[in-house]
């Protein structure tokens, strides 16, 4: 019983530890922020070469292929007929519980209403 509340409060204990690393990581950030001018973005070398202009080459147009021939329909085409089955009457039996059987062979569980 202890183990699972001293698990508990560990748990808890991380989550206010780490709740307190980053609302002071936040705070430290916004007195950078306040501090500290804006800075101008510098363009760095690679960001100072204007991108080539890329000409796209036309495609050729597109051949005529041919309009495949569908085939014709099945016009003859009949479904065969299941044959019909003509299955005795069910005759009216009185419905039995079903007998539960232990999976177990020698064990059966416990009566849930009998006195200890």
């Amino acid at each position: 019983m202890a183990s699972r509340n001293t698990g508990a409060l560990v748990l808890l204990l991380a989550l206010l530890l780490s709740c307190v690393a980053m609302s002071s990581a936040a705070r430290n950030l916004q007195e950078v922020e306040a501090t500290d001018p804006p800075k101008e973005e510098e363009p760095s070398s690679a960001g100072s070469m204007p991108f080539p202009h890329l000409t796209v080459p036309e495609l050729p147009p597109m051949p005529e292929l041919p309009v495949p021939e569908l085939p014709p329909l099945l016009q003859n085409f009949k479904m065969p007929l299941f044959p019909e089955m003509h299955l005795p009457s069910f005759p009216g039996m009185p419905w039995k519980p079903a007998v539960h059987m232990p999976t177990i062979p020698g064990f059966n569980f416990p009566d849930l209403n009998a006195k200890p």
